[in-house]
Parts: C-alpha cells; structure tokens; sequence
C-alpha cells in the first residue's frame, strides 16, 4: 500500500461581503416642489406648505410640551395614513388657509417620489460594520 502526500490548503471563510456602503439604502424619498405663486393666490405661504408637507410625512412636533406626572413629552402631530398612503393622497390632501379658504395640496405643489439613496451608517461617529 502507497501513501500520497495531500496537500490542504486553509481559506479564511467570508464573514462578509457588503462593505456597509454600497449595498445600504434609505427609503424612497418625496419631494414637494411649491409653485410659490399658486400659493399666495390660495392665501398660503411656502413656509407652511413644507410644516404641511413635513406633517404628512414624518409629524411635526407641538409648540408646547403635554406635562404627565411633572414631565413635559413633547406630542408630535401627524396626518392620518390615508393622506400619506400615496403620492396621490398626498396631493389631494385638502388644505384650509387662516381665511377659511380650501385648496389641494398638489394645486399648489408637485409631489414626486426619489428612488432610495445610498447612505453611509454610523454609530458614535465611527462607521458601522454589518
């Protein structure tokens, strides 16, 4: 009987391939363009057409605090889901100027969708590793 020689060779096995760059995307992101004079004819300001706009998609944060057993919390305010569900929804939501008077979001503005952008994530200033 003839013994061979095998010959082994060791690899570092993958742990990861995604560097934490490349492959990491946000959501998709909408983008409100105000016609700034359509605007001020249906009696609004661009400033409160992006509190407006910023209420439907994230919530805005109330002026003063709700105090809970000698705590403030501060509430933030958010349009219900189905004024956010689309971007239809969302220009449709209806609006009322301090006149009284009422128009569309999207009368006033263009709403359009961004494809997710890559993003970088970090914890305590230093990268993170997946």
């Amino acid at each position: 009987m003839r013994w061979g020689r095998v010959q082994v060779k060791y690899t570092k096995p993958v742990v990861d391939i995604e560097d934490g760059i490349e492959n990491t995307t946000s959501g998709p992101a909408v983008v409100f363009n105000i016609n700034t004079q359509t605007a001020a004819k249906a009696g609004f300001t661009t400033d409160q057409l992006s509190v407006v706009a910023s209420a439907i998609v994230d919530g805005e944060p109330t002026a003063t605090p709700i105090i809970v057993n000698d705590r403030p919390y501060t509430l933030r305010v958010r349009y219900p889901a189905a004024n956010r569900a689309s971007l239809e929804a969302m220009s449709n939501t209806i609006l009322v100027n301090s006149n009284g008077g009422t128009a569309t979001l999207g009368s006033m503005s263009t709403v359009t969708e961004l494809p997710g952008q890559t993003e970088i994530l970090r914890d305590n200033l230093q990268q993170e590793k997946k």
